[in-house]
């Protein structure tokens, strides 16, 4: 990896490349999970209009906190905040990585630009869902010290199939940190 990283608030420019490193990411994080049809037709000009839709858009509703990881200004990773239905539980939607990326600790960094964001912003506690098979992702979250909730397990279906899910919770954020390295960071 040469140049360093920043992290940074995404803005609604960055719509088209953070969509670039969505699609990528789907492709490599769920190879043999989803269908390889679902995965060929993936979009990232379908998935940039997503980011910016005026009723769903995380990039530009305010409740939502985009992060991007730049190297060398080239968007290599991002990561979405948002709220939930209970106003002291935030919502971690999504960590994603250009897979040359990975286990650099950047996944680290944007995880704890979430945490401190939510703390900023008083959410007490942090969720999120993944899909049970992408044990890549779930080993990173309780390298992160997610607990997984097993009673949250379901089946439904995403990427054209039938997968499972599981959420995961840091249910006092005040206890995550949120600077320098984590102790091991392999699975970043």
């Amino acid at each position: 990896m040469t140049g360093s990283v920043h992290i940074r608030q995404a803005l609604p420019t960055d719509a088209g490349e953070i969509a670039r490193v969505h699609v990528e990411s789907v492709r490599a994080a769920y190879k043999g999970i989803y269908s390889d049809e679902h995965l060929k037709k993936l979009s990232a000009d379908r998935m940039a209009l997503n980011w910016l839709h005026e009723e769903k858009g995380h990039l530009i509703i305010s409740e939502y906190a985009v992060f991007i990881a730049v190297i060398n200004n080239k968007i290599i990773g991002f990561s979405d905040l948002g709220p939930t239905t209970s106003k002291s539980v935030a919502e971690l939607y999504a960590i994603y990585l250009d897979p040359a990326y990975i286990g650099k600790g950047i996944g680290s960094s944007l995880f704890r630009k979430c945490v401190a964001n939510a703390k900023q912003r008083g959410f007490q506690t942090m969720k999120l869902t993944v899909l049970s098979a992408n044990s890549p992702a779930r080993i990173f979250y309780e390298h992160m010290r997610g607990r997984a909730l097993p009673e949250t397990e379901i089946e439904i279906n995403t990427g054209g199939t039938r997968a499972k899910v599981i959420t995961y919770e840091w249910p006092d954020l005040s206890a995550v940190r949120t600077e320098g390295r984590t102790p091991d960071s392999r699975f970043s």
